[in-house]
Order: structure tokens, then sequence, then C-alpha cells
């Protein structure tokens, strides 16, 4: 599992950075995109002043030059009709519009929000069939791979299925695009009425591929006639102009090549560092994992040697109580001897102190008797 976690953590870096790229080169592409456009509008606005008055008189060049204009034509009444045109279309609130074009453009504006909805739904199928792909490699049991490839036949399925609407949407759309334009062809006042509609920066967006593909189909037609009216001198310098341009061309793949191979081997050198590492990782986890079953042994031995010391020690401390506990034992029956003996003899010393005190009272009163006749007497003879 925690291998996983890192495989998932090392896609998603490498899907940032692969997503940082194709940002860089996507803008990059833009911008010589721009300046191409740029390039050819003034190349086309050029061959135009030129060449606008001048019509072939070969038969074949004036065939290809009508099959030009009429394919010009065309894609003149499409441009109004781009992706964001559509959806900001009202289509319902033109009630002067011929009933069949009001038709075919609801049909349209409907089926492309279905187009991209399949479109999106059919790329969320695939994401998910290559994901199950991804998965099917990591599983052992027979089970498993049997539950991922049932899952797997059923995305795919799906994907068929999603495959076929999309191409039975696009040749319905197909056909109701040549029945518009044979509608607007015939009925120029309806399409005037339908680009009268549209905000005029919508009618010149330089984003709108209708638009481009009829900007290309202009200066194809001004190219085909600059050719028409080209003299030899005039083509010779433009077939070494060409063969420049190819040479050119040719070294800017030599070019692009030497870096792709450069790109291969940075992805393959980043490819072997995120190896090492996770290979690093890996042995770094295995030392953990080490370390903590070593730690856990420890332990376990230092818990038994504690038990053991605690129960030696309990034997010795019970060992040194029983001691303790049979001379206190000692002393008190040693005590209670002493006391014994002490009460007996402070019984003897009692008697033998009242018998004293007898004789001392006996003779108090012995002295108190024989005093009080000698003092009798003495009185006696004194009064004599």
């Amino acid at each position: 599992m925690i291998r996983k976690r890192n495989k998932f953590a090392n896609d998603a870096e490498r899907n940032q950075a692969e997503q940082k790229t194709r940002e860089e080169n996507l803008r990059r592409i833009q911008e010589q995109r721009a300046q191409l456009k740029q390039k050819q509008l003034e190349l086309t606005n050029n061959l135009k002043k030129t060449y606008s008055h001048i019509r072939p008189t070969i038969i074949q060049g004036q065939r290809i030059l009508k099959i030009i204009e009429s394919l010009e034509a065309k894609m003149e009444l499409l441009v109004p009709f781009s992706s964001r045109n559509l959806q900001i279309l009202d289509i319902e609130a033109l009630d002067s519009i011929f009933a069949k074009v009001k038709a075919s453009l609801t049909f349209m504006k409907n089926s492309e929000a279905t187009f991209f909805q399949l479109k999106e739904e059919l790329k969320t199928q695939e994401n998910l069939y290559r994901a199950y792909a991804e998965d099917d490699e990591e599983f052992n049991e027979n089970d498993s791979r049997l539950i991922v490839n049932n899952e797997q036949e059923q995305i795919y399925q799906i994907i068929k299925k999603k495959e076929e609407e999309l191409t039975n949407l696009c040749t319905k759309f197909k056909k109701e695009t040549r029945n518009l334009l044979r509608l607007l062809s015939e009925n120029p006042q309806i399409f005037s009425s339908i680009k009268n509609k549209l905000p005029s920066e919508d009618r010149d967006d330089p984003d709108n591929i209708l638009k481009v593909c009829f900007d290309t189909i202009v200066s194809l037609k001004y190219l085909f006639l600059k050719k028409l009216s080209t003299g030899y001198d005039e083509q010779e310098t433009h077939r070494r102009m060409m063969d420049k341009l190819k040479t050119s061309i040719e070294e800017n793949e030599r070019f692009l090549e030497d870096k792709e191979t450069e790109l291969r081997r940075i992805k393959e050198e980043r490819a072997s560092t995120i190896k090492a590492k996770n290979d690093e990782i890996t042995s770094c986890k295995e030392d953990l994992e080490k370390i903590r079953k070593d730690e856990k042994s420890k332990l376990e031995q230092m818990r038994r040697d504690d038990e053991a010391k605690r129960q030696k020690t309990s034997a010795q401390h019970q060992e040194r109580e029983n001691k303790l506990k049979a001379e206190i034992a000692r002393a008190i029956k040693d005590l209670e001897d002493l006391e014994k003996k002490n009460q007996e003899e402070e019984t003897q010393l009692n008697k033998i102190n009242d018998d004293l005190e007898k004789r001392i009272e006996n003779l108090t009163s012995e002295y108190d008797t024989t005093v009080g006749a000698l003092k009798l007497t003495f009185k006696e003879e004194t009064v004599r």
C-alpha cells in the first residue's frame, strides 16, 4: 500500500510536470499560430490587391477557380454558425425564418450540445478503461483479475457504443449542414436576417475555426491566381525560395529530433533517478521495519529480565520479611517475659514498700506518743 501511494505521488508529480510542459508548448504554439495568422492576413491582402482582377484563360484553371469560389461561398455561409454563435443565437425568436432553416439550426444547436456531451462521456470512459488496465497489472489473484476484466469489457462496450453514437451524430450533422447550405444559398435574405442577429464581434471572432477555414480558402484562391500569373523568372525565384524553405524545414526537423532525443534522455534519466529514490525509500522502509522488529525483541527481552529480577528481589524481600517477623516474634516474647518478670518484681517491691510504710507509720506513731509523753512530763516538772 505504501509503494502504491508512492507510485501515485510520483505519477501526480510527473503528470503535473507534463501538464506544465503541455501548457508551455500550447502557449508557444498559440503565439506562433497568431504570428502565422497575421502573416497570412498580410500576404492575402497583398495578393488580393494585386491579383483580384485576374481571371485564368485556361479552361482547367477556370474550372479549378470555380470550384474554389464555390467552396469559398459555402464557407462564407457557414462562418456565422460557429459553436459560440449557435449557442447565443435565439432561434425561436426568429419568426420570419423559413421553417426548414429554423429546423436545421435547431437540430445543429442541439446536436452540438449532444456532441460535446458524448465526447466528454467518451473521454471519461476511456480514462476509466485506462485506469482499469493499469490496475489490472497489479492484481495477482485470478478472481480479482476476472472481475477487472469483466468491468473492462463493460467499459469497452460502452466506449464502442459512444463512438457509434458519435459517428451517427456526425453523419446526421453533415447531412443537415449540407441541407442548411442549400437552403441559405437559395434564400440569401434569410442568411442576411440571421447574420444581422449576431453581434459583429462574434462574426469576426479570430478563434472561429470556420472563419479560419474561410480565410485559408481565400488565401488559396489568390495563391492560385498568382500561380496562373507568375512568369518563368518568378517561378524560378519561387522554386529557389521553396528549396530554401524546405532546407530550413529539414534543419528545423533535425533540430526538433535532437530536442526530442534530448527530452527522451532527460525523461529516462529522471525515471532512473525516481527509480533510485524509490529503491532508496524501499530500503529505508525495510531498515525501519527491521529496527522496529529489533526494538520489539529487545523490549521483550528487557521485560523478561525485569520480571526475573523482580521475582528474585521479591523472593529476597520475602525471606528477609520472614526473618524480621521471626525476630519480632522473639522480641515480643522476650518483652512479654521481661514484662512478666518486672511485674513480679514490682509486686514484690510494692509489698516490701507497703511493709516499710506500715513500719514507718508505726514508728512515727510511737515517736509521736513518746514525744508527747516526754513533753507532758517536761511541763509537769517545770511547774513544780
